[in-house]
């Protein structure tokens, strides 16, 4: 867990950040935009943009000028190195429980849209413009890192009907709606075996990975630091790793034996907090390779299989 961590921080740290100054107007400092209502307002921006660096009082980068009005706060948006700008209006909710995390909603939108602008014209290509899109088609938390506990179930003849493990996985949301997958896992359950009037419990391990590739739907939802947001995963992938099988009663497998085979999955998860979730996926396969009753004894481990899992999720 902690060398997937290490990873996700060397690739997602090799960027730099655009700039975005916001200036508060003095119309905002009694709406609960003094200094403090400014520093959690650009904490919730900076989350919903995914990362930003933010330049109070130097020139050049995109600005975000905030003036308040009788219900509202007037938003302008001005970025000089494509020459965009845009303006809108956000109407306070009395029912909101977090206004400058609403206010940022909108905000971010104004900011992604004015960074996407230059998309909509031909224009020269420059560091700023790239490095601006990449963070606007990025999601808030393109990566999510998880450890669940797995059930899984082989349905061909001579398998294992049931084996219990834990798994860990990594997703990285490159883009809205597509994502990749790594998972790591391991298994074991003591399977009883009776043949030929011998009986005997077979000490089963297995230790696999399997990539995959995801297509997936986010709602985002209102409440506070977005609990409640639910994402929708599907995809497909290859699940590769080994076997070994020992018995007083039958033997030994000879070492850990191979197996490969396609797989479908699907995931839904739900958010309680910014950085936490919780996840159900369900995964089934076939074995194409694997072993069919490895020295004497009588277990295999090939054809359909389905598992599911409920993991423990951080986002970041």
């Amino acid at each position: 867990m902690l060398g997937s961590l290490a990873l996700a921080g060397m690739l997602v740290a090799g960027s730099p950040k655009p700039a975005l100054e916001v200036r508060v107007e003095a119309s905002c400092h009694g709406e609960g935009l003094d200094a403090d209502g400014q520093a959690a307002f650009e904490e919730h921006l900076a989350e919903e943009l995914g990362w930003f660096a933010v330049d109070h009082g130097r020139s050049g980068g995109t600005t975000l000028t905030l003036r308040c009005e009788l219900d509202s706060v007037r938003l302008r948006v001005e970025d000089p190195a494509s020459e965009a700008s845009a303006s809108r209006r956000h109407v306070h909710d009395p029912a909101s429980q977090n206004p400058l995390e609403a206010l940022a909603w909108t905000a971010a939108a104004l900011v992604r849209s004015v960074w996407l602008g230059p998309e909509l014209a031909p224009a020269p290509e420059t560091p700023t413009r790239r490095r601006a899109r990449r963070v606007a088609r990025r999601p808030p938390v393109p990566w999510h890192l998880g450890d669940g506990f797995v059930v899984r179930s082989f349905l061909g003849a001579d398998t294992p009907a049931l084996m219990l493990g834990e798994q860990v996985e990594v997703i990285h949301r490159p883009t809205r709606h597509f994502a990749w997958k790594a998972e790591g896992e391991l298994t074991f359950f003591r399977v009883p075996v009776e043949e030929d009037g011998v009986s005997d419990r077979i000490r089963t391990f297995t230790v696999s990975v399997a990539p995959a590739l995801l297509s997936y739907a986010q709602w985002r939802s209102q409440r506070p630091r977005g609990a409640g947001t639910v994402g929708v995963y599907g995809g497909a992938g290859l699940r590769v790793g080994g076997v070994r099988m020992r018995s007083a009663a039958f033997g030994d497998s000879g070492g850990y034996q191979p197996f490969l085979g396609p797989m479908a999955t699907a995931r839904v998860s739900v958010a309680t907090g910014r950085f936490v979730g919780l996840a159900v996926n369900a995964e089934a396969g076939w074995l194409l390779l694997g072993p069919e009753r490895p020295g004497r004894v009588p277990l295999s481990l090939r054809g359909p299989w389905v598992n599911g899992v409920v993991v423990l999720i951080s986002s970041f």
